[in-house]
């Protein structure tokens, strides 16, 4: 059942132990067709943070907190946490790719920002690649945190494969995990490092599960995307191809984790390698959610990368 109530509760609890109070803006995207919700942390030049599927801006706060030089825009995808769904449902890959190229220039105009670089992960990243590669005008650098949508994978955990079936993704929408469900849930698509390590917090779980039962993130995300994964795994029309990798002409920086269970070392290197003088950040012994891993290096390593691209 929605409750906005209380999942700002939850989420404000998660932040209260960085000692950060968000400030909230939000901004009507016209093209879009959508309102969307960002959180602000920290002060300086502007920075765009796009999350993941099925989760939240709010899954940055450890990062965001570490980084108080930068204004960190913490976005809200459409349909996720408490933005607005997009309008219809996009059924096809060429169309979802138009939505990402286009998202974060609007984004960028209505907030009155002439250009920032993106941290991005997981599907935040194909729109952050897709938007560099387009729009290197408002773009000036992407920070890319472990496997993005559009690189190659061949281990699509069970889970996500069941949930990306818009019949069992509903179904599974309709019935989130019990609280006590999500650690062994987050171990299993992609924060198993974090997890064994006592790294996911309680005031995490406790936020993370109010996204999943009193939010309708999962179900907007259904209808926000073209089946992304299948039960067979990966759509492979979703893979991002040379044509677009090649016109990305600002500086790139991927910080991915050596266990990464979506694409492991080997994928970071052979995908780094087709963005033009992009650089490779591997970090031993994490996964998915490298920031949850080390955060002293990815805090370091991202700082460097952006003032690099705004320099």
């Amino acid at each position: 059942m929605r409750s906005d109530t209380a999942y700002r509760a939850a989420e404000q609890q998660y932040w209260d132990t960085f000692g950060v109070s968000p400030r909230e803006e939000w901004h009507d995207l016209p093209r879009t067709g959508c309102r969307v919700r960002v959180q602000v942390v920290g002060d300086g030049p502007p920075v765009v943070f796009l999350h993941g599927v099925n989760t939240g801006g709010t899954v940055w706060a450890p990062l965001a907190a570490r980084l108080p030089q930068f204004r960190c825009l913490l976005v809200d995808r459409p349909g996720c946490g408490l933005s607005d769904p997009l309008p219809g449902r996009i059924e096809d890959v060429a169309s979802f790719a138009t939505l990402a190229e286009g998202f974060t220039a609007e984004l960028l105009d209505v907030a009155g920002i002439r250009r920032a670089p993106l941290v991005a992960t997981s599907l935040g990243g194909y729109h952050a690649l897709r938007s560099a590669a387009a729009r290197p005008d408002r773009v000036s650098g992407v920070v890319q945190m472990g496997w993005t949508v559009g690189a190659p994978n061949d281990r699509v955990p069970l889970v996500m494969r069941l949930g990306g079936s818009r019949r069992l993704g509903r179904l599974m929408a309709s019935m989130p995990a019990p609280k006590a469900a999500i650690r062994p849930m987050l171990a299993r698509i992609g924060l198993r490092q974090a997890v064994q390590a006592g790294r996911v917090s309680d005031e995490m779980v406790t936020w993370f599960h109010a996204l999943l039962a009193r939010t309708p993130t999962m179900r907007h995300e259904l209808d926000g995307s073209p089946p992304i994964i299948t039960f067979r795994g990966l759509n492979d029309s979703i893979l991002l191809p040379d044509a677009v990798l090649s016109r990305i002409d600002v500086p790139v920086t991927f910080i991915w984790g050596e266990g990464d269970p979506f694409g492991d070392v080997h994928v970071a290197r052979s995908f780094a390698a087709r963005v033009p003088g992009s650089t490779l950040v591997a970090v031993p012994d994490a996964g998915h959610a490298v920031w949850m891993d080390d955060l002293e290096l990815v805090a370091g390593a991202t700082a460097d990368a952006l003032s690099a691209s705004l320099g």
